[in-house]
C-alpha cells in the first residue's frame, strides 16, 4: 500500500486500473465511488471518532478488575464503538472485506506510532481465533489489523505467537466477571518462541472489558 494524504491507496496493477474503470470502487458505508481505491471514503472515515482517551481507559479497566491481577503495562485504542465503526467491523468479521483490516492496521499504525516508538516494541501479536473458527471465516481479522500496525512502523508481526485452545462461545452479553471466566486459560504461547524480556503489542479487533487481552 502507498500512503496518499491521511489514507490509503493499493499499489494498482494494469488489469486493477482495467477493473476500477469498468466497475469504480465505491465506500463500503454510502457506496459513492472512491477515487483512491480505499475502502471507505474520506467523508466517511471522518465521521468515525478516534479514541484518545487512553488514560480514561486505563482507569476503566482497572476499576472492573479490581479483584483480578492486571498483567498488561498499557492500554491504546483507536477509535470508539459507534455505529458507523461497528458496521464496517461487521462488514471485516462476516462479509469477508478483508482490506479493512489493514486498512484500519496502518491507520492505527499511524496514529499510535509515538507511544508504540516510546514503547521500543519488539513484536506485534494478534489475539488469535481459534483454528475451528478461522477455517470458516477464512482469516483472523486481528490478524490483519495487526499486519497493517506492524507494516507502518517497520515492526516485526509474529501471526503465530499465541495459540487458542478453547472454541470459547462470544463475549457478547457477559458481565465482566463472565467473561474473565469464558476467556481463562483459553490461550497458550508457542513453545517455539522465546518471549522473555520481548515488549510485545497485543492486538485485538474490540476492547469491552479488556478480559480477553489481559
Amino acid at each position: 500500500m502507498t500512503l496518499r494524504g491521511d489514507m490509503f491507496q493499493w499499489a494498482k496493477t494494469p488489469f486493477s486500473w482495467l477493473l476500477d474503470f469498468v466497475y469504480p470502487p465505491t465506500c463500503l458505508v454510502c457506496k459513492e465511488v472512491v477515487e483512491n481505491g480505499d475502502p471507505i471514503c474520506r467523508s466517511c472515515f471522518s465521521k468515525i471518532q478516534p479514541f484518545d482517551e487512553a488514560e480514561k481507559l486505563e482507569t476503566l479497566w482497572i476499576s472492573r478488575h479490581k479483584t483480578h491481577p492486571i498483567y498488561l503495562d498499557g492500554f491504546l485504542a483507536g477509535f470508539y464503538f459507534e455505529s458507523n465503526l461497528q458496521e464496517l467491523l461487521h462488514l471485516l468479521k462476516y462479509q469477508k472485506e478483508r482490506r479493512l483490516g489493514t486498512f484500519f492496521g496502518r491507520w492505527l499504525g499511524r496514529h499510535l506510532s509515538t507511544q508504540l516508538r516510546e514503547w521500543k516494541i519488539d513484536w506485534i501479536v494478534p489475539v488469535p481465533l481459534h483454528p475451528r473458527k478461522r477455517r470458516k471465516r477464512g482469516y483472523n481479522q486481528s490478524e490483519l489489523i495487526a499486519r497493517g500496525v506492524a507494516a507502518e512502523n517497520a515492526m516485526t508481526h509474529i501471526q503465530n505467537a499465541l495459540k487458542r485452545t478453547r472454541n470459547t462461545p462470544t463475549n457478547t452479553g457477559l458481565s465482566a466477571v463472565e467473561r474473565i471466566r469464558n476467556v481463562s486459560g483459553a490461550f497458550v504461547a508457542n513453545p517455539r518462541l522465546h518471549f522473555s524480556g520481548k515488549r510485545i503489542v497485543l492486538i485485538d479487533d474490540v476492547i469491552t472489558t479488556g478480559s480477553t487481552l489481559n
